[in-house]
This record gives C-alpha cells, sequence and structure tokens, in this order.
C-alpha cells in the first residue's frame, strides 16, 4: 500500500493536524485553502499535501500568527524541497542522515521539515529505510556514549510520533479485517519496535489493538478474552529469565481461545528458549506481519 494514495478522513486530519474538527470545519468554509475531494459515499478525503499544509498553518497559529497571516504565509513560501521518490534511495539514506542530525541537535524544525520530504515514500518505506535504522543508528551512539539519553529520547519520541501518525491514518487496519493485539511484556517500556510492527499489521488487513508498553499479564488476557482475536503478539526487548517466560506464557495461552494465535517476539527472547505448545517465538518482529499476510 502506497500512502499517496490514501484518502484522508476529516477526523483523521484533525487528529494528524491536533486541531478539533470543528475547527478544520470552519477554517474550510471561511477560507477555502483547501478544498477536499468527495469519496463514492460523499465523505470529504484529504490529500497528504493538504494535511502537509494544515500542519504548517497550525504550527504558525502556535506560534502566535492569526488564521489569515497564517495562510498568507503558507501561499507565499517558497517551495518546499521536492519530495523523495521510492527509487532516490541513496537520497534516503542521505535524509535519513540529516534527520538523525536535526534530532540529535534538537532542531525540531527543521526536523519537521525533512520529514515532510518522506511524503513520497510509503508507509512501508519510511518505516524500512528510515525510521527502524534511524532508531537502531540512535541506540548505537547511546551505547557508546556518543548521544545522551535527552538526545536518544528526543529521536524516538519524534518517530514514535510518525508511527501513531501512521496508524490512525489507517484506521487501525481495516474494520472487518482479523484482530491482532499488540502489547510488550510486563514492565518492557520499548515498544518502537512493537508500534512498526502494527502499522505493517494494518497494512496487510489486520484490525489492530494497539495496547502499547508495560501490559500487566491479567489486562492482556482480560483483552484477549473480550477480543478473541486472531494473533496476541508480545514484544519483548529486555531479556527475562526463562522460567519466567514459561510462567507468563503459559497463562496467557490458557486465558486465549484455542484458535488465537500466540507469538513472543523480540530481541529479548533468549535463543533456544523452550516455550508451551501453543506459543510461537520470533525473534524479528518485522518479519511476522509477511507471515501472517499469508493467513
Amino acid at each position: 500500500m502506497d500512502n499517496r494514495q490514501v484518502g484522508y478522513r476529516i477526523k483523521t486530519v484533525a487528529d494528524l493536524v491536533g486541531i478539533s474538527k470543528g475547527t478544520l470545519l470552519a477554517w474550510e468554509r471561511r477560507y477555502s485553502f483547501v478544498v477536499p475531494e468527495r469519496a463514492e459515499n460523499g465523505y470529504r478525503e484529504y490529500g497528504e499535501a493538504d494535511v502537509e499544509r494544515l500542519r504548517r498553518i497550525k504550527r504558525l497559529v502556535d506560534e502566535g500568527y492569526k488564521i489569515s497571516e497564517a495562510i498568507s504565509l503558507t501561499q507565499d513560501a517558497a517551495a518546499p524541497a521536492p519530495a523523495i521518490a521510492p527509487a532516490e534511495i541513496g537520497g534516503v539514506d542521505l535524509l535519513m542522515a540529516e534527520l538523525l542530525d536535526a534530532l540529535i541537535s534538537y532542531d525540531l524544525s527543521r526536523a519537521v521539515t525533512l520529514n515532510e520530504r518522506l511524503a513520497g515514500l510509503s508507509f512501508l518505506q519510511r518505516i524500512e529505510l528510515v525510521y527502524m535504522p534511524l532508531l537502531q543508528e540512535v541506540g548505537e551512539r547511546w551505547a557508546d556514549g556518543r548521544v545522551s539519553v535527552a538526545q536518544e529520547h528526543f529521536a524516538s519520541e519524534f518517530c514514535r510520533e510518525q508511527l501513531a501518525s501512521m496508524l490512525v491514518a489507517l484506521g487501525y487496519g481495516p474494520k472487518d479485517g482479523p484482530t491482532a493485539v499488540c502489547a510488550t511484556f510486563p514492565t518492557e517500556r520499548h515498544e518502537l519496535a512493537l508500534l512498526s510492527l502494527a502499522v505493517r499489521l494494518a497494512l496487510v488487513g489486520y484490525r489492530v489493538r494497539y495496547l502499547g508498553a508495560d501490559v500487566p499479564l491479567k489486562d492482556l488476557c482480560g483483552a484477549a478474552q473480550d477480543l478473541v482475536p486472531r494473533v496476541v503478539v508480545v514484544s519483548l526487548t529486555m531479556p527475562q529469565p526463562q522460567p519466567e517466560l514459561e510462567r507468563y506464557t503459559t497463562l496467557l495461552r490458557a486465558c486465549c481461545a484455542p484458535q488465537t494465535r500466540v507469538i513472543l517476539g523480540g530481541p529479548g527472547v533468549p535463543d533456544g528458549v523452550v516455550l508451551p505448545r501453543g506459543v510461537t517465538v520470533m525473534r524479528r518482529l518485522d518479519h511476522l506481519s509477511r507471515e501472517l499476510s499469508k493467513d
């Protein structure tokens, strides 16, 4: 799926831009600076360019400009750098490096401008070519002392916002798709690999219920019993003792319906770990969406 073909509904646009639906309609009626198309069912559909312009206007309003001034500034501003094309892999690498430099310098304006140039890439390409390599590089620099905890958190939160926006834009997957519940292991705070997986699952047709980080087992069991999902995915980044993994997965498997697949994945899963029957282990969660797309 290529995000250039996505038609954003008004509620999704409001969420992505950070304004109310009423405000968006008022701006549209009074100033007519965006003209959404109409889908066959009559709903408004906004394009990527509409969303990006609305974001620029919202930033200017937040900085103290009047709405009319913000609209004028976005009309008069010099044309932004062109969106990068999917075939320009070398260009993607360079842009990723520039984005990383902006983030570790806390230069949010530059980071936002660079991020806008990714509009020519599909969501999957953004994940695989930009955000996940960037996060890996930040992690390595933090590990050897080249960036601080604050810099690592700033870059990670920026990427998290982009991934979460993708999931919102996709509507968490088709309403009639099989349900996938995504959570991290209790006490596990690292969720970006899981969030990127949630986007991938939505792209291949799953209806995602994203529970996020540090989900207690009893609460995950409650969600699994309420939703009876096709799959429950638990992400583990930090290693855990095998007895604890056995206890956890035994209880989780027992509370899920027989037809629900239970998957434990991520770099925190030890090599050669033996878990109860009915629990699948995958160290690479990014491979999971390919497998599940065949179901």
